[in-house]
């Protein structure tokens, strides 16, 4: 289960958020995800929410790794995630770079007991003008 509880926070902060949910984490600037994964239950902020798209695709990899490892129906009996995000945008002088932090930290309850992992990533992109956004290599 400890393995389960790492890959869901490494997943939370991939490139799924990264790409697919980032316009709706720069709309709000900064704030926390919380999910409860076995129900969908979604937050921003303290407040219900509609589902972010990476919390379909964790429950999708959940869903096959119960499968995967043979595990009975209920067995896994909670999986909290929160995620801490901020995306910054600020314009220079040579063009627009695009600050993004991500914290993820989740709770698999299995069997009556608990095992927790977390994950952090942190990217840096520049765009000039009406280019793409491109990452930063430090």
């Amino acid at each position: 289960m400890q393995d389960y509880a790492n890959q869901i926070a490494q997943m939370f902060v991939g490139w799924q958020i990264t790409i697919i949910d980032l316009p709706r984490l720069t709309d709000v600037g900064i704030g926390q995800i919380s999910l409860d994964l076995l129900s969908g239950d979604t937050q921003l902020d303290g407040r219900p929410c509609e589902p972010f798209n990476i919390g379909n695709v964790v429950r999708a990899w959940l869903d096959d790794a119960i499968e995967r490892d043979s595990l009975t129906s209920g067995y896994v009996e909670g999986v909290q995630i929160t995620c801490d995000f901020e995306v910054n945008d600020s314009v220079e002088d040579w063009g627009t770079r695009r600050t993004l932090a991500l914290l993820s930290s989740v709770v698999v309850e299995a069997n009556q007991q608990s095992w927790t992992g977390t994950s952090r990533k942190s990217e840096v992109w520049e765009k000039l003008g009406e280019a793409p956004w491109l990452i930063h290599d430090a």
